[in-house]
């Protein structure tokens, strides 16, 4: 999957075949890659919230 190498993903299925349409078929929007589902989709069922490190972490020169 971190190849974008999978036959479920529209977009590598357009690199076999250039007949076939990469577009999401959620959102139409962008081409259906794993970064597009994971990150942008608005029809994805992927929760989309971004994790934040503990406050614990921040500025703590051990985890950068």
């Amino acid at each position: 999957m971190r190849c974008e190498n999978h036959p479920a993903l529209l977009s590598y299925q357009k690199r076999l075949d250039d007949s076939v349409s990469d577009a999401c078929p959620g959102c139409k929007t962008a081409p259906h890659t794993m970064n597009h589902i994971m990150e942008n989709c608005t029809q994805s069922p992927m929760p989309t919230t971004q994790h934040t490190l503990p406050e614990r972490f921040v500025g703590n020169p051990e985890f950068g």
